[in-house]
């Protein structure tokens, strides 16, 4: 199968991921990005696209931001670059520990290793085994991470993994209570669950999880990961709710970019007693070139300041509100929901949606990936949520611009229009499927 004229996708093929690139060449979404500046990303032709990814959060002050790439080359100069934590990396745990008003922090390299180490703080502190979780959570793909994962399709490859993992209803109230009652570990649950198609906390729900785990004395570990640091218009999402947890991990726009970093803030007595059982085995292990990442770090907080806040805020309700006014009535939208800069649309086949007379066991077409596609050739890059992929994910940078917000409104409502049923889902998915075919699946 041909798969690209360009020598690093075929590279790409040979020795990394040919599965992928065969799959990126089924629809056509395949595209080469070759730079990137603020909020626009350019391929090998030349194409401009806005970003309304930001690398899932990773990229939070929009691609190659001054300060952060300045401070990026200078620490690269200065800074050791060993994995023994320097002054900025003390530096960076003061301040996080100040930010979250959690007073022991831990330096890691990604979310997911920040998860599994807050997984085994919460065995070794507790000394119970059980650790609770949601469905449709998603923290990582180490094995520890996927052992609180609900989703099969990522769990059955590694099976068996860590024992012990009991999966809840996310917002089922009567569940949690229910499964405390047994001794559990800790509970870890996402704020807002992203991978999960965008779900929000049901009212009252976190406040209740902080007051059941207390009584019962099992941690309330929050992943804030992708929700943090100012994602959803705050330094953490936990505290619109006044919910406090015992632990919370952190990842993603921590490296500003640059650098993989991730974090985990706790109550120092918790780390006490974990290290007074498993002696210097709790934490995450060395971190290379830790004191690089926490000086990025530390000067991409400096920014996460109130005025970027606000910022999010209101290009948050600009998008969301916008969003819902426009698309309302949309035989193919279920629904529009989210928090700040984390925005999903839910698509489907409404009875209103369906032209052909067929039954109801025919599942659905892909439709989020199809929009996303049809956004990629709008020029806008986006992604359907991954254990939901009816749902389709919009989360632009943190210093996302009003007039960007309107593009990205008038982007969707375009595409959405020409795909207003299911007619026209399936006669645009299978006229692809059928000029790809004649082209090879070429990437």
């Amino acid at each position: 199968m041909k798969t690209s004229d360009r020598p690093e996708v075929q590279r790409y093929a040979r020795h990394v991921n040919p599965h992928l690139v065969s799959l990126l060449g089924v629809l056509g979404y395949g595209r080469l990005f070759t730079r990137a500046q603020g909020e626009r990303i350019e391929d090998h032709r030349g194409n401009s696209y806005l970003d309304a990814l930001a690398g899932f959060g990773s990229v939070p002050l929009g691609h190659h931001p001054e300060r952060l790439r300045v401070r990026f080359e200078q620490a690269l100069d200065e800074e050791p670059w060993g994995e023994d934590e320097g002054p900025r990396a003390a530096q960076l745990k003061a301040l996080l520990a100040r930010r979250s008003s959690l007073p022991s922090v831990l330096l890691a390299s990604s979310g997911a290793e920040a998860v599994d180490v807050a997984l085994k703080i919460a065995r070794a502190s507790t000394g119970r085994q059980t650790i609770l979780c949601c469905d449709g959570s998603y923290h990582g793909l180490n094995l520890g991470a996927l052992s609180v994962a609900a989703e099969p399709r990522v769990r059955k490859p590694f099976a068996p993994l860590l024992p012990g993992c009991r999966v809840l209803p996310y917002g089922d109230l009567d569940a949690l209570r229910h499964a405390l009652q047994d001794g559990a570990a800790a509970f870890l649950l996402e704020p807002l669950q992203i991978e999960g198609g965008m779900r929000m906390p049901p009212g009252g729900y976190l406040e209740a999880c902080r007051e059941l785990c207390s009584r019962h004395g099992t941690l309330l570990i929050l992943d804030e990961i992708q929700t943090g640091l100012g994602r959803c218009g705050h330094d953490f999402l936990w505290k619109k709710y006044g919910v406090k947890p015992d632990i919370v991990t952190l990842g993603k726009a921590l490296g500003g970019s640059y650098c993989a970093l991730s974090a985990l803030c706790l109550n120092p007595e918790l780390l006490e007693r974990a290290e007074r059982q498993a002696p210097g085995l709790v934490g995450p292990g060395p971190v290379g070139g830790v004191n690089v990442a926490s000086a990025v770090a530390l000067e991409f907080l400096s920014l996460l300041d109130e005025p970027l806040l606000n910022n999010v805020r209101q290009r948050g309700e600009e998008l969301l509100e916008g969003l819902q006014r426009r698309l309302q009535g949309h035989p193919l939208v279920r629904g529009i929901r989210g928090e700040g800069l984390l925005v999903g649309v839910e698509l489907g086949m409404l009875p209103r949606g369906w032209k052909l007379p067929l039954p109801a066991s025919v599942p659905p077409p892909p439709t989020g990936h199809w929009i996303a596609l049809k956004m990629l050739e709008a020029s806008v890059i986006c992604q359907p949520t991954t254990h939901r992929p009816d749902v389709l994910r919009l989360e632009p940078p943190l210093t996302v611009s009003a007039p960007d917000i309107a593009i990205l409104q008038d982007r969707i409502e375009r595409v959405l229009r020409e795909c207003n049923g299911a007619t026209a889902v399936l006669s645009g998915l299978v006229g692809r499927l059928g000029r790809q075919a004649r082209a090879g699946w070429t990437f």
